[in-house]
């Protein structure tokens, strides 16, 4: 910053990690930026998110809120064109999703994976404490955090592929022959595997749409063990509406957020009843209230045994490429419970439009 004053990303980057600690000096760099002649969309609405973070931070609602709408409505518009998100075909998704996945299915494939334990499937919508969870598991000596994967997106999106024909994936399902299944399980195993070199007896795959794929993946392993990262949906969307994500398309448009999470819902309500696999969930709520009990219930759904490193959680030296980032290299806090309450007037529709 100091070598090139005019360099956004770092501006922005700086003001995201300290939030309300945001030296008066920095800000007022930020509000200078915005100024500036000719200035990228990108960077447009980039300035925006951090100074609504550092308002946010501060306490200061309603500046936040100001800078958030105008920070979604550029984000919004540039996004016109080459990555609209279309409720509509979530929902047909959803809908597919459900068809394919029924109780005769499970009856004819269910157990027939691989009967390994070694893969803890983190998954939950975005901002639901799933990298929290994570970060506790990858405290205990046992197991590896692999950070965010796409795996199971790719391993189901290549089912067409694999079976050589020219139909959706979702629809290759019912007739999921037992062989290509075992098959698919075997790939997935060995591309944990070069992750960790198979040292660990336990590998974390976490990846919030996981929820989508929680039919094909029980299905792949029969004995896994499946965490699901659950919070009120007035924080998690607010979390989400505050946030720049770089690849979730849909976190812009309260309307899309509401449509977005009532069929994360319905799909949820749908494995819970036809899923051979026990869900264990996971309340954020429930776990900053209550560190030690919620996370020695965690590594015992994992079946292991409690180390009191996963309390020191925030000490793990590893990668974290997620937007919580910051929160889980401190230790366990509750100021983020109830948070919805800052902006309950200018969220109030969406709020009135969740599950």
């Amino acid at each position: 910053m100091r070598l090139q004053p005019d360099y956004v990303f770092a501006h922005v980057r700086l003001a995201t990690l300290l939030r309300g600690k945001t030296r008066d000096v920095d800000l007022a760099a930020l509000q200078a930026l915005l100024t500036v002649p000719h200035l990228a969309p990108h960077s447009q609405w980039q300035l925006r998110f951090a100074l609504a973070q550092v308002f946010d931070g501060r306490g200061e609602y309603a500046r936040a809120a100001a800078c958030l709408r105008e920070a979604n409505q550029l984000a919004l518009a540039a996004a016109k064109g080459w990555r609209k998100y279309e409720p509509a075909e979530h929902e047909q998704f959803v809908d597919a999703l459900a068809r394919a996945f029924t109780p005769k299915l499970f009856r004819r494939l269910g157990g027939l994976g691989p009967q390994t334990r070694r893969p803890i499937f983190v998954f939950g919508l975005p901002r639901s404490g799933t990298t929290l969870v994570e970060q506790v598991l990858a405290a205990h000596a046992q197991v590896h955090a692999a950070g965010e994967l796409r795996l199971c997106v790719r391993t189901f999106e290549i089912l067409p592929q694999v079976l050589g024909v020219g139909s959706a994936a979702v629809d290759c399902i019912p007739e999921l022959p037992e062989a290509v299944l075992r098959g698919l399980a075997e790939y997935y195993l060995e591309e944990l595997r070069k992750l960790d070199g198979g040292r660990a007896a336990r590998i974390v795959d976490k990846n919030l749409e996981s929820y989508l794929y929680l039919g094909f993946l029980a299905l792949l392993f029969p004995n896994a063990t499946f965490i699901h990262c659950r919070r009120d949906l007035r924080d998690v969307a607010v979390s989400c509406w505050i946030t720049e994500f770089r690849r979730i398309y849909w976190a812009n448009d309260p309307v899309h957020i509401a449509t977005r999470f009532q069929q994360y819902r319905r799909l949820m309500d749908h494995w819970q009843a036809v899923l051979p696999a026990p869900i264990h969930h996971v309340d954020y709520e429930e776990f900053v209230a209550d560190l030690e009990g919620t996370a020695r219930r965690l590594i015992a759904t994992c079946g292991l045994e409690f180390e009191p490193a996963c309390l020191a959680f925030h000490q793990v030296k590893r990668r974290v490429r997620t937007a919580s980032v910051s929160q889980v290299r401190q230790p366990i806090y509750q100021t983020s419970v109830g948070r919805w309450k800052n902006y309950q007037s200018e969220l109030a529709d969406l709020f009135a439009a969740l599950p």
